[in-house]
């Protein structure tokens, strides 16, 4: 018979599956590590590093969340979500590179690498300091900067002594003859004003959606953006669109715009900063 001290966790169903679990999840250590600070000009494209330390492999479907971007500022890799928010899978992070606004100012870029079911595993901030590009010199700066006039120089011959000046004499020719007036009609055929294509560009408030249709009006991705069902964040997302794409453009929506994938026949709503205006696709 077995001692009473020798009870076993066999007697404990599920016990040693959980004990494995937790053990595996407190071997994995993550560090996220990016710059302290980044200086750069307003309108220039830096270099952003971005790395992840893991003891052990990171869960599925964890992704690098970025907030509080600069408005106007975008990233070579990953998708944008609301307005000043980005997000980028681990595999993205090399190589990483971030186009800045042309306005200057101070922002605090926050990172937070997140696992699949939400749980924060490591988080980083960086400074982003934009200084305004020199300005060109101004009117009164270029006429500070001319030579001063050379000062007078005195005659050495009194006032008194020099000649009179040479008088005019009056004109011998006369004439009483009346000046000719010469009276010139000028026909101008004025034509219809023409009809003129209504282009609000990428950064129009809405516009009746069969104006929009009937322009032809043509976008493009200015980076890899997700098209959603709905001109909401939140919305479903239907298509991820790919950086350089060509959408046709059929409603808009404050600031977002409606738009077609001929090569795939989707249609999504696309937030305005993340197109620019763009020709028809070569047939």
């Amino acid at each position: 018979m077995a001692p009473a001290d020798e009870t076993t966790t066999a007697s404990l169903p599920g016990s040693t599956g959980s004990a494995q679990q937790e053990q595996a999840s407190s071997r994995l250590e993550v560090a996220l590590s990016s710059s302290d600070r980044l200086e750069a000009k307003a309108g220039e494209r830096i270099a952003f590093p971005v790395v992840i330390d893991a003891t052990e492999a990171l869960p599925a479907q964890s992704i690098v969340a970025i907030a509080a971007l600069p408005d106007g500022a975008s990233f070579s890799s990953g998708r944008p979500y609301g307005d000043t928010g980005w997000s980028l899978r681990p595999d993205e992070i090399g190589d990483l590179w971030l186009q800045l606004p042309a306005q200057s100012g101070v922002s605090h870029i926050g990172l937070e690498l997140v696992a699949g079911d939400g749980t924060v595993l490591a988080q980083s901030e960086t400074q982003v300091s934009i200084v305004a590009p020199p300005q060109v010199a101004t009117d009164a700066s270029i006429t500070s900067a001319l030579p001063e006039e050379p000062a007078k120089v005195e005659l050495a011959v009194p006032v008194a002594d020099l000649p009179p000046p040479l008088e005019r004499k009056p004109s011998s020719r006369v004439t009483d003859e009346a000046p000719v007036k010469v009276n010139t009609v000028k026909v101008v055929t004025i034509e219809p004003p023409r009809q003129k294509r209504r282009h609000d560009g990428a950064y129009a408030l809405g516009s009746p959606a069969d104006q929009a249709t009937a322009s032809g009006e043509w976008m493009e991705t200015k980076t890899a953006v997700d098209m959603h069902a709905k001109a909401q964040q939140s919305s479903e997302t239907v298509k991820v669109a790919e950086k350089g794409i060509k959408l046709r453009v059929t409603a808009r929506d404050k600031n977002w715009i409606q738009a077609n994938d001929p090569a795939s026949s989707t249609t999504g709503w696309i937030y305005n900063r993340f197109l620019k205006p763009s020709d028809p696709p070569a047939q």
